[in-house]
């Protein structure tokens, strides 16, 4: 059972930081509700969808590593 510690940190983490969270997201949500009665902000929420699309990463120039070819030795080959 020595190996499950690890979980069982893990879980006693996650008890204690996702309430927070959800007050965060209860609160955000409430908040964009409102705008929304107000006529202020737009009744869609953005998806991830069209933030991905937007920013495209930039490919790179060159590559990264150079390979070489490996050279045997003739002592160590049988």
């Amino acid at each position: 059972m020595y190996d499950a510690l690890g979980l069982d940190k893990f879980m006693a983490i996650c008890r204690a930081e996702v309430p927070a969270a959800l007050d965060l997201v209860n609160t955000l949500l409430r908040a964009h509700a409102d705008a929304v009665v107000a006529g202020v902000a737009p009744a869609t929420l953005p998806r991830s969808d069209d933030q991905a699309q937007a920013r495209e990463p930039a490919q790179p120039e060159e590559p990264h590593f150079t390979y070489r070819p490996v050279k045997r030795l003739k002592a160590f080959v049988s």
